[in-house]
């Protein structure tokens, strides 16, 4: 879970741990390492959306929660 780690630093836990799956498959299992509020980030933008990319998501990702790491 996302508790205490940076966006970049989760993103890359994620990568790590789903390296061995297909590319394609990492943004829905992206969602099952997520906390209830980016959880409902991800239900609310990205599912709307349809958005499948791995990259556009995290670019997202980062730029919605990185926030909350650079100014305590």
């Amino acid at each position: 879970m996302m508790d205490k780690l940076t966006p970049r630093i989760h993103t890359e836990a994620c990568i790590k741990a789903c390296k061995h799956k297909r590319a394609d498959e990492w943004v829905h299992l992206f969602i099952h390492t997520l906390d209830t509020i980016p959880k409902n980030w991800y239900t609310e933008t990205e599912l709307c959306r349809g958005n499948e990319n791995w990259c556009l998501m995290i670019d997202g990702f980062k730029l919605t929660f990185g926030f909350e790491f650079e100014y305590p």
